[in-house]
């Protein structure tokens, strides 16, 4: 029985050299986690198992233990390797169907290692061949996680997207004078206040050059409705009471307005979503005597105090309390052509009476309070304005014809019809200003990069600056990281011990975020595994020796039983 002792020691203790090598072999090998060999005691129940001074019969492996413990995450060149800074694995397919994993989802295989390259095909593979796994993403960059999809790097040219949607935000300076009973004339600088340009896209992708132009004109009262203490209402598209300079469009009565006009309810604002009577609330309304039901005298002057601490003098004339709002109407040029809101309505310029003046349709005005547009007064909970200034520009009248009107064309026949957004213009008394100057449109861009970020989207980024989502890397999670089966080359497999791999996004959960252009290195301690394997050597040559002295032994008792 000795014997057999001494012979379990040695394989046991081999055994253990053995993991403790294979941890110094894989000292460099990107995301490679460190075995520990786990020693048993021995004893067999033939020897009396209710004893308790049994003899042990040896040593055996209990089992290898994989440590979970993270390398060091260092630099990488390479745009496409990985590092996950936190629980979790990547996931492989070793076979696929155009883009979709064949594998069944018992068969797929996990990996710490980040290094990745792409095919023949531009998919994203392992350096052993196997595809990453990911989410897809359909045309709009959103992520479809009800199905899993091989990672592609698409080098589609990105298509060209006409102009939907503008911003432009900037400040106008209030300290022009009015330039009411001038018409607007584009080559003119003295007819308008100042001007803007941006760079817009029509639907076959060709660039336009549109110029905003802001000219200050007449200020008029808003009528304020004090409903009580701190709650104060009015409408920034009341008509205008009384008469108005003849070119003020969409300022005028409906009564008096030309026959060159659209019919729609006069405008002493812009145009603005939603319902247009503005409520004010929690605010305070300062030196007023009495009460709200009682009148004040014409001509008094109050403050009146907003929640975001804007001051606006309020005066009392006319039986009602008023605020004045300077206005600027906004009109606009797309390559030096008038364009206007409607194209098919007001496509040519309007004759103003009784002046006789020509001009062509402004896109709206903009009134400002204070400085703060008007439209931005009333704020909801989180401080953000609830109705916006949004205006309309449309060139849509096909290409410019020579001898015709060139009004709301282009050049090239393409068609622009988009919104522009200007709610957080100002009007103060400072030099003119541009806080923000974007729209979504762009001409055919070709790929130039590829990147991962930190959530694992795979991002295409192209030569004109926008970036699409083309999917989305997939991480497995186990409650049993030491269950999983180790395949070589950097892989395991799930078995019944680790369970079932629960899949998500980077960053989800207990999940860690992946850092790119990263590798996470090998966990192995090299100077704890060199110790451990001086330990180990002498330990096999102490069983070593042992089974020696009893091999000796059994040697001279049989030579000396044939005496």
């Amino acid at each position: 029985m000795a014997y057999g002792i001494g012979l379990s020691g040695l394989m046991s203790a081999a055994e253990a050299i053995d993991v403790t090598s294979n941890n110094i072999a894989n000292a460099q090998t990107i995301g490679y986690k460190s075995g520990e060999y786990v020693f048993a005691d021995q004893f067999f129940r033939a020897q009396d198992p209710q004893s308790v001074d049994r003899a042990g019969m040896g040593a055996y492996r209990m089992g290898i233990r994989r440590n979970a413990n993270y390398g060091t995450v260092v630099g990488s060149q390479n745009p496409l390797d990985m590092a996950i800074t936190g629980p979790g694995m990547f996931m492989l397919a070793k076979t696929v169907d155009g883009s979709v994993p064949t594998e069944n989802p018992t068969k797929f295989q996990y990996t710490r290692n980040g290094q990745f390259g792409v095919d023949n095909k531009n998919r994203i593979v392992s350096q052993n061949g196997l595809y990453l796994v990911g989410y897809p993403a359909d045309s709009a960059g959103q992520i479809l996680s009800t199905s899993k999809s091989v990672l592609v790097l698409d080098p589609t040219p990105l298509g060209q997207q006409a102009t939907k949607n503008s911003t432009i935000e900037l400040n106008v300076d209030n300290r022009v004078n009015s330039l009411a009973g001038t018409a607007f004339k584009p080559d003119l600088p003295t007819s308008y206040s100042q001007a803007t340009s941006q760079t817009v896209f029509d639907d076959k992708g060709m660039a336009k050059t549109l110029t905003t132009y802001y000219k200050k004109v007449s200020s008029q009262d808003v009528t304020l409705t004090v409903v009580d203490a701190s709650t104060i209402t009015f409408n920034p598209r009341q008509p205008i009471a009384g008469a108005a300079p003849a070119n003020e469009q969409g300022d005028l009565s409906a009564a008096a307005r030309t026959a060159h006009r659209v019919a729609t309810t006069a405008a002493l604002g812009p145009v603005t979503g939603g319902e247009p009577v503005q409520t004010l609330s929690g605010v305070r309304l300062t030196q007023l005597t009495g009460n709200f039901t009682t009148p004040a005298t014409n001509g008094n002057t109050f403050n009146l105090r907003l929640t975001d601490g804007t001051n606006i003098a309020v005066m009392y004339k006319g039986g009602a309390y008023t605020m004045s709002a300077d206005r600027f109407q906004v009109y606009a040029t797309l390559d030096g052509v008038p364009v206007s809101s409607d194209a098919r309505v007001m496509n040519t310029n309007i004759t103003l009476a009784p002046s006789g003046l020509i001009e062509q349709h402004s896109l709206g005005t903009v009134a400002f309070v204070s400085g703060k547009n008007i439209d931005t007064l009333s704020k909801d909970g989180f401080g953000k304005p609830q109705f916006t200034t949004q205006l309309k520009v449309d060139a849509s009248m096909g290409k410019a014809v020579v001898g015709q009107s060139l009004y709301g064309t282009t050049a090239n026949g393409g068609i622009v019809q988009f919104t522009l957004n200007m709610t957080e213009m100002t009007g103060y008394s400072s030099a003119a200003q541009t806080y923000k100057n974007t729209q979504d449109g762009f001409a055919t861009a070709q790929l130039a990069s590829f990147n991962v970020d930190s959530s694992g989207r795979l991002l295409a980024q192209y030569d004109n600056g926008t970036t699409v989502v083309k999917g989305q890397v997939i991480l497995a999670y186990f409650n049993n990281f030491e269950g999983l089966i180790p395949n070589g080359n950097n892989t395991f497999e799930a078995s019944s011990e680790s369970g079932e791999a629960l899949l998500s996004f980077p960053g989800d959960g207990m999940l860690g975020a992946v850092r790119s252009k990263s590798l996470e290195q090998s966990n192995v301690d090299l100077t704890n595994e060199l110790v451990k394997l001086m330990v180990l050597q002498r330990q096999y040559s102490a069983v070593s020796q042992a089974t020696k002295v009893m091999a000796s032994t059994l040697i001279d008792e049989a030579i000396n039983i044939g005496r």
